[in-house]
């Protein structure tokens, strides 16, 4: 018993003596590590100088380009499409004949309308006759009553026949003039057999963009046939956020830009803005006009509109690399001191405005360098080792070197 009590005590202090020399090793580790983080080991790092410089801050907004005139060419009445005239990609003129449809029901309306037209005019005739012997009879009886030859009778009745004339004549203007809009109406109707390009505007020329019907279907009254588009000046709708949405008004100008044509750039004009924000998204809809004379953009192309939000002359700008975040605070490492031993200072920024790569720093006032890469390694006072000016160095001395080996 006594020889496993003698075991025991060996295996704790064993045990002891590896967790000691454990813990001395993480504490000299650490030392180390605060060393080099400190002001005893220089730290490699990279930097560049503070510049002054014209700053903007540029938003990038994504959207559809839409035509900034577009509607629908429909059949005002029912049939068979007898002919399409156009196709998608066509260019239509004002006035240009599109489609034709199945005329010959329309015709026999139009024939049925004249026929019955001529009926009620031979009708007013034979009213007009009818007055006419009925006015001559009551001028006759009126004659006769005055020489007591006929009766009061005679002549009432006679003045009965005159405003039955009369009212006889009247039906058969207005039955006239029934049958005359019958007839206009069929000749209306046969009008719409024939569908023309017509619209508003000062253009003279649009493009048909999309065709609904083929030859020989049967269309409904109202249905669409193809569709004509205004090219040459088109519409950009993008989505705001409320930050950018008070900063955005009509007339501001920007441009665009299109994966069909890379690095090619767009003007485009804010023409409207919605005044209401979808709750969904809690973004609002801004329209720009796109010029498009030589009509190389088209409806549907995904577009990136790009708008200068602010823009400043002269600030203090440094790298977007250079700001990073230590617990609470955002700023960068100042280097100060000596070429031999230069150290980093951190200072606190406030940060403006994003310009590509480039910060604006709106406090305090900078000037000097600052570290653009290895900030993660950096406390304040670390020693440096600018990477960019060692490497130049060694690249100078490197032939001397050489020749004296």
């Amino acid at each position: 018993m006594k020889n496993n009590v003698i075991l025991s005590v060996v295996v704790i202090v064993l045990v002891l003596l590896i967790v000691g020399a454990g813990v001395l090793r993480r504490a000299m580790e650490d030392g180390d590590g605060e060393r080099g983080r400190g002001s005893g080991q220089a730290v490699a790092v990279e930097v560049e100088p503070i510049e002054y410089r014209p700053i903007r801050e540029v938003r990038v907004f994504t959207g559809t380009l839409q035509p900034a005139r577009e509607f629908v060419v429909a059949a005002k009445v029912g049939g068979r499409l007898l002919n399409l005239e156009v196709d998608i990609g066509d260019l239509v003129e004002r006035g240009q004949l599109l489609a034709r449809l199945e005329d010959d029901e329309f015709r026999e309306e139009v024939e049925q309308a004249r026929a019955d037209l001529a009926v009620a005019e031979a009708n007013k005739e034979e009213a007009q006759s009818s007055l006419e012997l009925a006015s001559a009879e009551l001028e006759r009886e009126r004659v006769l009553r005055e020489r007591d030859i006929s009766s009061q009778a005679d002549l009432d009745t006679a003045k009965a026949r005159l405003r039955a004339a009369e009212s006889s004549l009247a039906v058969a203007e207005a039955t006239i003039r029934q049958r005359e809009a019958t007839l206009r109406a069929a000749e209306v109707r046969l009008s719409h057999t024939r569908i023309y390009a017509t619209w508003e505007g000062s253009d003279t020329e649009r493009v048909v963009g999309e065709r609904y019907a083929n030859e020989g279907g049967n269309l409904s009254a109202n249905e669409a046939i193809v569709s004509l588009l205004r090219i040459d000046e088109l519409r950009a709708n993008v989505e705001v956020t409320e930050r950018d949405y008070g900063r955005i008004t009509v007339g501001m100008e920007g441009f665009l830009r299109v994966d069909t044509y890379p690095g090619e750039d767009f003007p485009a004009e804010v023409s409207r803005k919605s005044p209401r924000f979808a709750e969904q998204t809690r973004q609002a809809r801004v329209e720009l006009s796109v010029p498009n004379a030589e009509q190389s953009l088209r409806p549907g192309m995904f577009a990136r509109v790009h708008m200068t939000l602010s823009e400043r002359d002269e600030v203090i700008a440094v790298p977007r690399d250079a700001v990073v975040r230590r617990e609470s605070r955002q700023g960068l490492f100042l280097v100060e001191g000596d070429e031999d031993e230069p150290r980093a200072r951190f200072v606190e920024v406030e940060p403006g405005i994003v310009d590509g790569r480039w910060l604006e720093i709106r406090s305090p006032e900078l000037e000097g360098r600052v570290v653009t890469l290895g900030q993660d390694q950096l406390v304040d006072g670390s020693y440096l080792r600018i990477v960019g000016e060692d490497t130049e160095a060694e690249l100078v001395e490197s032939p001397r070197n050489g020749n004296e080996r």
